[in-house]
């Protein structure tokens, strides 16, 4: 059967150990089974990653160490950290402050369950706890990170990450579980350098509860998201459970690949490319694929922008974002928002579109059409295509 393409301006009227899998239950989504078979135990890879050749974090930790939580141990870490390139971390929860973690080159990092990383209450408006900075190389494996937000000491600011990474390469973070951070669970851009971050691969993450977003992307060349629940961004703008962002026109966003995300009662949007920041300087070509993206009570699930106007000298940001069978569930107003989406060089295409009524039913082809089609800009390089 051929698909069967509209044109709209043709158109006139986490996994996370076993909580994730309680989680991802509770919230009932209809593809639940297939999510749940794609989700590993948290517990199962660490047994796999944890090598007996690393060394233990432990060995580095004061005599006396208490296994609470209740002290700050981020020195004894980083000293860890700075001499030895593999490194298992114990079984408990460990206290650090805002100084954060300092990752290098060639290492792996591998957390045992039970392991916690605990910021300790910080007024500062800028950190991370982990921090892969000009580093190549660097593999995360099942880190559990618990921001400040509930006890943070100051109210200015938005940037405090739980994992931030700044013009690296070839980055991994796998099976972590990122809660209750001051700014995104995971940030990934560039340093004062300018050099944006590439091949970056983020891979069953589970992270709930950023006063940000869950994760905000805002110069990367090369970023693959997989397997992975972004829940209950809110606190401040733009509270999303995948921002991308450029802050200028010297970042770059290309080579985007999400694939299974699920994003739950975000306050601001499901996934968001909010563009218009990155004109100013040479033409940009923006590419990004997302498969099989479910949504489930954000405000919108998508929402795009990209405002020709912000153009200084003529510069186009051209290219392609698509969708393939993404499904939205207990949808707003605004399900899908695309209207700021105004640069005729950039196109948006959403293909096998599913939306869901408030008792999980599946709409008709001509409703669907009627919703999406509401927020479209009438200039806009919009397709919609059903198989």
């Amino acid at each position: 059967m051929k698909n069967k393409l509209i044109h709209f301006s043709q158109l006139r009227p986490l996994i996370c150990k076993t909580c994730l899998l309680l989680t991802l239950a509770a919230i009932a989504f209809s593809c639940k089974k297939d999510v749940q078979s794609s989700v590993t135990s948290t517990e199962n890879v660490v047994s796999s990653n944890l090598s007996a050749t690393a060394y233990d974090v432990t060995l580095s930790l004061p005599t006396g160490y208490v296994k609470d939580g209740s002290v700050d141990y981020t020195k004894y870490l980083q000293m860890a950290i700075d001499k030895y390139d593999n490194l298992n971390f114990p079984a408990f929860p460990i206290l650090v402050n805002d100084i954060g973690l300092q990752l290098r080159s060639n290492s792996k990092l591998t957390f045992a369950t039970g392991s916690k990383l605990i910021l300790k209450p910080s007024k500062n408006q800028n950190y991370d706890v982990l921090s892969i900075r000009e580093c190549n190389n660097v593999k995360i494996y099942s880190p559990v990170i618990v921001g400040d937000r509930n006890s943070h000491t100051g109210s200015g600011g938005e940037w405090g990450m739980g994992i931030g990474i700044y013009s690296s390469s070839n980055i991994q973070v796998s099976y972590a579980v990122i809660s209750n951070t001051w700014g995104d669970g995971i940030y990934v851009g560039s340093s004062a350098k300018n050099i944006p971050s590439s091949a970056i691969i983020i891979d069953r993450v589970n992270i709930t509860n950023s006063r940000r977003s869950a994760i905000s992307i805002t110069s990367a060349k090369g970023v693959t998201i997989t397997n992975s629940y972004l829940a209950k961004s809110n606190g401040t703008i733009p509270q999303d459970g995948i921002c991308v962002e450029p802050n200028s026109s010297k970042d770059e966003i290309s080579g985007l690949v999400f694939t299974n995300i699920q994003s739950f009662q975000n306050k601001g949007h499901g996934i968001e490319f909010s563009l218009s920041k990155i004109y100013g300087g040479s033409d940009k070509k923006i590419d990004a694929v997302i498969n099989s993206y479910v949504d489930k009570g954000s405000y919108s699930a998508v929402y795009v922008s990209c405002f020709h106007k912000k153009s200084s000298h003529g510069e186009k940001v051209s290219g392609l974002i698509t969708f393939n069978n993404p499904k939205w569930y207990n949808f707003g107003q605004y399900v899908f928002d695309p209207y700021g989406l105004q640069e005729p060089a950039l196109s948006l295409k959403v293909v096998n579109p599913s939306l869901y009524d408030s008792n999980n039913n599946l709409l008709d082809q001509a409703a669907i059409l009627k919703i999406l089609q509401r927020e479209i800009y009438s200039k806009t390089n919009t397709t919609i295509v059903n198989n």
